[in-house]
C-alpha cells in the first residue's frame, strides 16, 4: 500500500529508531488498512528508500490519497516531536513528488503538528 509506504519511509528515514514513531506507524497501519477495507496485515519489513516515492506517486492518483500519504508520513515523523533535517528533506520532497501545492503542504504539517501536541498532553 502507497500510503503505509510513505510512513514506513517517513519512519526510517532519518536512520534512527524511535519507538514513538514506530508506535505511530503501526497506528497509522491499522487505520489506513481498516479504512481500505483490508484485513490488518502484518507490516512489511522490507527495505523502503526514497526511489519508491516515484512508483508511489504513480499510484496515488486521487488528491485526497496524496495528501492522505503526506499527512500520514509527516504525522510518523512527528511521532518523537521533532522534525530532523532528514525529516524535513523528506517533507519537501514528498510535497514534489506527490504534486501537492507548498500552500496545501504547509497546511497539513501545520494540522498534523497540532494533532500531535494535542496527542502529546
Amino acid at each position: 500500500m502507497a500510503v503505509i509506504d510513505v510512513a514506513r519511509l517517513a519512519a526510517s528515514i532519518d536512520k534512527v529508531s524511535s519507538v514513538a514513531e514506530t508506535s505511530l506507524l503501526l497506528a497509522v497501519h491499522r487505520v489506513v488498512t481498516g479504512m481500505a477495507g483490508l484485513d490488518e496485515m502484518s507490516l512489511s519489513s522490507a527495505t523502503i528508500d526514497e526511489n519508491r516515492l516515484l512508483s508511489i506517486s504513480d499510484s496515488l492518483v486521487p488528491m485526497a490519497a496524496r495528501e492522505l500519504a503526506y499527512a500520514c508520513g509527516y504525522l510518523v515523523m512527528l511521532g518523537d516531536q521533532k522534525i530532523t533535517h532528514e525529516e524535513g528533506r523528506l517533507a519537501t520532497m514528498l510535497g514534489d513528488v506527490l504534486v501537492l501545492e507548498p500552500g496545501r503542504t504547509t497546511a497539513l504539517a501545520k494540522q498534523m503538528d497540532e494533532l500531535a501536541k494535542a496527542a502529546a498532553r
